[in-house]
């Protein structure tokens, strides 16, 4: 279990998110092995850790060559220490639905610094994960 790094990291500087703004974020990632099931999590906030709130938390089944894709928009209004998050099942999954909206208070100040980071959580060692995409949209 832990965060992925991404090269040059993934912060929004202070001042970028408005009230109002949504933050719509997607990525992939696939598990190698076998060996159990695990929670690929992205997740928003000011420590740039896995201690921020969790946009979206897909669960990975126990098989080989596993791709979790997550969808998830963080939806800002005129608080500055929460957010709304909703996800979704992306493109090319079957039986897409909608998930309802979630409050996220975790480490958020828009006031600050953001963070977008991925990370992997409730895994088996055995098992090999990598990311695979990322995609981070600003809508202001």
């Amino acid at each position: 279990a832990g965060l992925f790094t991404i090269p040059g990291g993934c912060k929004i500087p202070v001042g970028m998110i408005i009230p109002h703004s949504r933050l719509y974020i997607q990525s992939d990632g696939i598990k190698s092995g076998s060996n159990g099931t695990a929670n690929f999590i992205v997740y928003l906030g000011t420590t740039n850790s896995a201690s921020d709130s969790a946009v979206v938390n897909q669960g990975i089944s126990i098989g080989n060559n596993t791709n979790a894709l997550t969808t998830a928009a963080a939806r800002f209004g005129t608080a500055t220490d929460r957010y709304n998050s909703r996800t979704w099942q992306g493109e090319g999954i079957s039986n897409a639905s909608q998930n309802s909206m979630s409050d996220r208070i975790g480490n958020v100040n828009t006031n600050a610094d953001m963070f977008v980071h991925v990370g992997v959580a409730a895994a088996n060692a055995a098992d090999v994960f990598n990311l695979t995409a990322l995609q981070v949209v600003l809508e202001s």
